[in-house]
């Protein structure tokens, strides 16, 4: 008996394209000699030496079994982002003249919000005991907004000190965003996969307005540079409803 089968995550539409696609005939034998060809190819990127027969097995039906099943996802996600009370301390040492030594203390705080917007994909590495291995890459862009800020100083110069400050106006900057992930999901039921994973976020950067200084002058407005993230995700695959029984070109079992 011969069977043919086509497959794809999808649907069964999709798999009946995949079917049509790579498996036109009814020629097993050229089938078999096809994947054969197609396994050897991939599993001779690695090449070990010093091995038993058996750590040889094992090494390449590991390799095998990795490669079986990666499974490439792809979604679209945008999120707000907010950081209340973001704040920046430094310091600066200057020559007051005279040889004199002068320093100012610096504390510049406000709000951090950011708009993000991410093309993501994914590629699971199969699943072993309802565990699926993942590593995915984003990219997209990020409108990043300071808002907020003021700006208090300590100037000291041959022990005496004077305090000044200001506020900053507004200012955004749209930047292009990156993201990597990887985790783990876990198969609840063959509907529900949670998934446990680790993203790091590169925001780009941003500007502030105008820095306006109590004593009447202006300055430059600051330049945020690599705003980034270190993110820990908790999150959930839902299947909706099972597939649909598959629809196969007839005749598509041939017995002898």
């Amino acid at each position: 008996m011969h069977v043919r089968c086509g497959i794809s995550a999808v649907s069964a539409a999709n798999a009946l394209k995949n079917l049509r696609a790579e498996q036109p005939d009814w020629d097993f034998a050229a089938t078999r000699a096809k994947a054969k060809a197609s396994w050897q190819r991939e599993l001779s990127r690695i090449r070990i030496d010093g091995a038993t027969s058996d750590q040889q097995a094992i090494f390449y039906s590991s390799l095998y079994h990795m490669m079986c099943a990666p499974t490439l996802m792809d979604d679209v996600t945008g999120e707000y982002r907010f950081s209340k009370g973001f704040k920046v301390h430094d310091r600066i040492n200057f020559d007051a003249g005279a040889g004199i030594p002068g320093v100012t203390h610096e504390t510049t705080q406000g709000d951090f919000t950011s708009a993000v917007f991410l093309v993501n994909g994914y590629i699971d590495f199969g699943t072993w005991y309802g565990i699926t291995p993942f590593i995915g890459a984003g990219a997209g862009v990020a409108r990043n907004m300071l808002s907020g800020f003021s700006e208090t100083s300590l100037t000291t110069i041959a022990g005496v000190t004077t305090p000044s400050g200001g506020w900053i106006g507004d200012g955004d900057k749209t930047h292009f965003a990156w993201a990597l992930y990887a985790g783990l999901g876990y198969a609840v039921t063959p509907n529900l996969k949670l998934e446990l994973g680790y993203r790091y976020l590169n925001l780009g950067e941003s500007v502030t307005g105008t820095l306006n200084c109590f004593c009447g002058q202006t300055f430059s407005p600051l330049k945020v540079k690599d705003l980034d993230s270190h993110d820990i995700k908790l999150g959930f695959r839902w299947l909706l409803a099972p597939p649909p029984p598959p629809i196969y070109d007839a005749p598509i079992i041939r017995k002898y």
